[in-house]
């Protein structure tokens, strides 16, 4: 899972745009970050996002316990 989010991160962020600086760089990857955990609709996830499918996730193993 990893490798493909980085192979995301690369085709969506790092290979079409260039950054001035490296503080400019940082707040592109937080941008992406929440884009990607908050908005990004995988379907390996059932058509959730990240955060969705955390938060399910977190909320059946407190139901679990």
């Amino acid at each position: 899972m990893a490798e493909r989010f980085i192979h995301t991160l690369k085709e969506n962020l790092l290979w079409v745009r260039g950054f001035e600086s490296v503080e400019a760089l940082h707040q592109a990857l937080l941008e992406f970050k929440w884009l990607y955990n908050d908005q990004w609709r995988l379907e390996r996830l059932g058509y959730r996002t990240p955060a969705q499918a955390r938060r399910d996730f977190e909320a059946r193993h407190e139901r679990a316990t």
